[in-house]
């Protein structure tokens, strides 16, 4: 049964773990932007990844904030503007690791 968001009426579902690591290498691009000193801007490649999802822009950044929780939880850096969460799925912490230097 699929339940729906208040904001978007988008029907609610499950993150796939290829969508984890689909947003673990975007994760990863910006973080080694930010790292190096590269100016970017986030808005543009969320948009795009999420339209190719078939998810709102909110959630995949919800999502990437999750990515941000499991780096935090391990002592490792995040990328800025993603402020870590801390509710994320058991198995998420095991792809971000396998995903995110």
């Amino acid at each position: 049964m699929n339940t729906y968001s208040k904001t978007t009426k988008m029907p609610r579902r499950a993150w796939t773990d290829n969508e984890v690591r689909a947003l673990c290498v975007l994760y990863q691009l910006m973080l080694t932007a930010q790292r190096d000193g590269v100016k970017f801007v986030k808005a543009k490649p969320v948009r795009e990844i999420a339209a190719s999802m078939g998810r709102s822009k909110g959630s995949v950044e919800a999502k990437l904030m999750n990515i941000s929780g499991c780096r935090k939880a391990t002592g490792r850096d995040w990328v800025n503007g993603y402020k870590p969460l801390s509710g994320f799925a058991k198995s998420m912490p095991a792809i971000v690791a396998e995903c995110v230097r």
